[in-house]
């Protein structure tokens, strides 16, 4: 008798229910198993570790998107570098009869940079902004250097002296947002034409 009343301890404790171990016994005995929710403790333990995952994800991704805002800004500063030097190439060649000079490949006005294609850019800080423009859209013609601040962000600028003349440095700067005042810059000279 207390050799099955250890072996119905023993079942209990480990929390078999409704079979047997030994083929060889008897019939099996059901027992109950009572089961219990979670602590309070266990519970704030979770959520604790669900809250400390979320803000480390937060900040992640925060900084992911910085650093994307941060490249698409200087990838757009190179491709605007390279295709003046494509339409460079074009006023030299007199290949493109749209494009025979500073005034009519890059500098024309409202179409401001339509042979070269900035109409299809957008600021990468605010995507409303697109185009190209003296005073609106995300590329942006002037005489001088810019100043970068938290207003500018993402912005690019075509700077070139005006009246222009062959041989002129000509500036492509964005306002990358690495900090408030950061700038990428690439000069090139101008040599098809005003």
């Amino acid at each position: 008798m207390a050799r099955r009343l250890l072996q119905l301890m023993r079942l209990t404790r480990l929390g078999t229910v409704g079979f047997k171990t030994n083929p060889m016994s008897g019939p099996v005995k059901h027992t109950k198993k009572i089961f219990t929710g979670f602590s309070l403790i266990e519970l704030l333990v979770v959520v604790a570790i669900i809250g400390i995952l979320a803000a480390v994800g937060t900040v992640g991704y925060g900084n992911y998107v910085t650093q994307t805002k941060i490249k698409v800004t200087k990838s757009n500063v190179d491709a605007i570098s390279a295709a003046l030097g494509t339409a460079e190439g074009l006023a030299q060649s007199t290949i493109d009869t749209s494009c025979t000079g500073w005034a009519n490949c890059v500098w024309s006005g409202t179409a401001a940079g339509s042979a070269i294609g900035l109409t299809s850019f957008k600021n990468a800080y605010n995507t409303l902004e697109t185009g190209a423009g003296a005073t609106t859209g995300a590329v942006r013609f002037q005489t001088g250097l810019p100043t970068c601040s938290a207003a500018t962000l993402g912005l690019i600028y075509i700077t070139a002296a005006q009246p222009a003349t062959d041989g002129m440095t000509v500036s492509v700067t964005g306002c990358d947002g690495t900090n408030s005042t950061s700038q990428y810059q690439l000069n090139s000279t101008w040599n098809g034409g005003v």
